[in-house]
C-alpha cells in the first residue's frame, strides 16, 4: 500500500486480524484504496465499506487538538474514473484532559460531507454532532450508501432515488470478523450519522439521483505531519437487494 508499512502491531494490544496491520502514515498524496469499483450503482441495492481503525485517548498524540479524516468518495458516471460525485468524511481529532470536554483525553468524531477541522466542536461552538471516543481499541469505520426516495423540494421529483450515506463508528473486537457486521448491519453502533443529498443545481455538485452515481472511486486517509495510525481489515461489499 503507497504510503505505508506493514508490520506487527506494536501499539495496540493485537492485530485486529491475524498477526499484521497497515501504519498509515503522513503524506502528501494520502493513502487510497477502493479504487475500481463497479461502473453502476447496484440496482435497488446499497454498497458498504468499512475499515478498522485502532485509537488509544491515553496516549493520543504530540499535538492536541489534532485531527486526521478518513473519507470514501463516489464515482460521478458522467466522467467515471476521473469525477468523483462527493466526499463522505469522518474527521477525528485527539484532545487532551483540559479540552477535551470530558475530564480525560478522548479522541472526538464527526461525520459529513466536507473535512471538520476541529471535531470536538462540531457544528462550530457545539458538539451536537460529534462524539467521543474515551477507551483504547480498535474501532470500524463503515459508510453505507443507500438509495432512498429524495426529499421534496429539492428538484428531483416525487420518485426520483438519490443516494444517503450512512457512516457508523462500531467498537471492534479483537480477532472477530468483520464481515458479519457488514453483511447483516449487526452490532450496537458506537455513533450514527446519515449524510443527505444537497439537491439539484447546489453549487460544485454533480445528480444525486441514484442512475447517476456508480461505485467508490477511493478510500482516502489524510494524516497530519505527525501522526501515524495502525489500521486493519478493509472491507467492501455491495449488496444487489
Amino acid at each position: 500500500m503507497a504510503g505505508s508499512s506493514w508490520g506487527r502491531v506494536n501499539n495496540a494490544a493485537a492485530a485486529f486480524q491475524g498477526g499484521s496491520y497497515a501504519s498509515i502514515t503522513a503524506g502528501t498524496a494520502g493513502t487510497q484504496w477502493l479504487q475500481g469499483g463497479p461502473s453502476l450503482f447496484p440496482a435497488a441495492g446499497k454498497l458498504v465499506t468499512q475499515v478498522a481503525i485502532y485509537l488509544d485517548p491515553s496516549t493520543g498524540w504530540s499535538i492536541n487538538g489534532q485531527a486526521f479524516s478518513y473519507s470514501v468518495a463516489l464515482n460521478n458516471i458522467a466522467s467515471f474514473g476521473t469525477g468523483v460525485f462527493r466526499d463522505y468524511i469522518f474527521s477525528i481529532g485527539w484532545y487532551d484532559a483540559a479540552t477535551s470536554a470530558l475530564g480525560s483525553k478522548a479522541f472526538w468524531v464527526a461525520a459529513s460531507d466536507f473535512t471538520v477541522s476541529d471535531p470536538k466542536n462540531f457544528p462550530s461552538g457545539s458538539n451536537r454532532n460529534s462524539i467521543p471516543i474515551t477507551q483504547p481499541g480498535w474501532y470500524y469505520l463503515q459508510h453505507a450508501f443507500v438509495p432512498k426516495t429524495c426529499p421534496p423540494n429539492i428538484g428531483y421529483g416525487s420518485t426520483a432515488k438519490c443516494i444517503y450515506a450512512q457512516m457508523k463508528v462500531f467498537k471492534a473486537s479483537v480477532g472477530a470478523s468483520c464481515g458479519s457486521v457488514v453483511a447483516t448491519q449487526s452490532g450496537s453502533a458506537t455513533a450514527s450519522w446519515e449524510v443527505g443529498p444537497r439537491g439539484k443545481g447546489f453549487s460544485g455538485t454533480p445528480s444525486d439521483q441514484v442512475e447517476d452515481i456508480a461505485g467508490p472511486r477511493y478510500g482516502y486517509f489524510n494524516m497530519p505531519a505527525t501522526s501515524s495510525l495502525s489500521v486493519d481489515y478493509f472491507y467492501y461489499v455491495a449488496f444487489s437487494s
